[in-house]
């Protein structure tokens, strides 16, 4: 149990409130709590509680709809790069964007390309699939995350997807205190993971780590 779950269930407690009450009367009690809560949080906690949970909840993580398919703005950033580019991937999750850049195969990439905007898929709306790929390193600080990518990058060689295994890899680090790697970067790239999981005291730190 992580230091936010502790406390957050103490004040719950203080407060009458079954960690398994009706889900309604359960948030408004959060919500009420969240100040105090976070008094006693350091950045540290926060990023250790979300680490955990993504550990607890990587098969729900790949398994909800938000989750499935790429984002419009990766394929922009894509065609902003040259083919064979070196690409650093900050909180790659189970590896789909990861996956996604360095796999060329345009059948497999069309099959991540499936969230849709107003009723309609990336390839409904015009979106063509990128052309180029590159050499990616995926980093996330959830073992269970980096686990599963591994898992998905063997699985995507074996059905013929990834000729080059050594195109898309995983490393366990934690973007809060990532140091430089043997080698350079011609880009990053971040879905939501550098900005959505980064208290605000860290955000200056995180941005220059990467840098």
């Amino acid at each position: 149990m992580t230091k936010l779950q502790r406390i957050t269930d103490e004040l719950l407690a203080e407060k009458g409130i079954d960690t398994d009450a009706d889900r309604g009367k359960k948030q408004t009690a959060l919500d009420e709590i969240t100040p105090e809560v976070m008094e006693q949080l350091t950045p540290e906690d926060i990023t250790e509680h979300t680490s955990s949970f993504y550990n607890e909840n990587v098969d729900y993580y790949i398994k909800k709809s938000h989750s499935q398919g790429i984002i419009d703005e990766l394929v922009n950033f894509m065609n902003s790069l040259s083919d064979g580019a070196r690409v650093l991937d900050v909180g790659c999750g189970p590896g789909r964007d990861t996956l996604f850049m360095s796999i060329p195969d345009k059948e497999y990439r069309k099959t991540q390309m499936t969230r849709e905007k107003n009723g309609k898929s990336m390839l409904e709306r015009g979106i063509e699939v990128p052309s180029n790929s590159f050499r990616v390193v995926g980093i996330d600080r959830s073992l269970e995350m980096i686990e599963a990518a591994t898992f998905a990058k063997i699985r995507a060689a074996k059905e013929g997807f990834l000729e080059d295994m050594s195109k898309a890899r995983f490393v366990l680090a934690d973007m809060h205190t990532i140091r430089p790697w043997d080698g350079e970067f011609d880009a990053v790239w971040s879905c939501t993971a550098l900005f959505t999981h980064t208290p605000r005291s860290l955000s200056e730190q995180s941005l220059q780590n990467v840098s």
